[in-house]
Parts: C-alpha cells; sequence; structure tokens
C-alpha cells in the first residue's frame, strides 16, 4: 500500500474550508474515492461540495520493500 496527501477544500454552510489528508490506498484513484467517503460521512455534506485540488504520493507503507 501506498500513502497518498489529498489537499482540498468543500463548502459546508456558506463557509469554504481548506483540507489536507492523508490515506493508505493503492492508487491515486483509490485515494481520492476514500477522502470523498470520509469527508461526506464526517461532515454530511455531498460530494459536488468538495473540490479535490492536489493528490499526491508521499511514501510507502512498507518501507520500499516489496511483499512476497
Amino acid at each position: 500500500m501506498k500513502i497518498f496527501e489529498v489537499s482540498g477544500q468543500y463548502t459546508q454552510k456558506g463557509k469554504t474550508i481548506k483540507f489536507a489528508m492523508k490515506v493508505k490506498a493503492e492508487s491515486n484513484s483509490y485515494a481520492t474515492e476514500k477522502v470523498l467517503c470520509l469527508i461526506g460521512s464526517k461532515h454530511k455534506i455531498k460530494r459536488r461540495q468538495i473540490t479535490l485540488n492536489e493528490t499526491r504520493e508521499i511514501g510507502d507503507t512498507n518501507g520500499g520493500e516489496k511483499a512476497s
């Protein structure tokens, strides 16, 4: 698994709130999906209210070693 940092913003009650989140995922698309799910469920907002600005890989959970 890889570690991704996803940053963006969401709108709630007329306010724009910025965030940066670190998640473990297999790929970039899984990381963005996970962040959308987590923020949506935690703050009770719809996906269309969330804007993702950047997704970048910041590391590997196994320290760069391949699993056998």
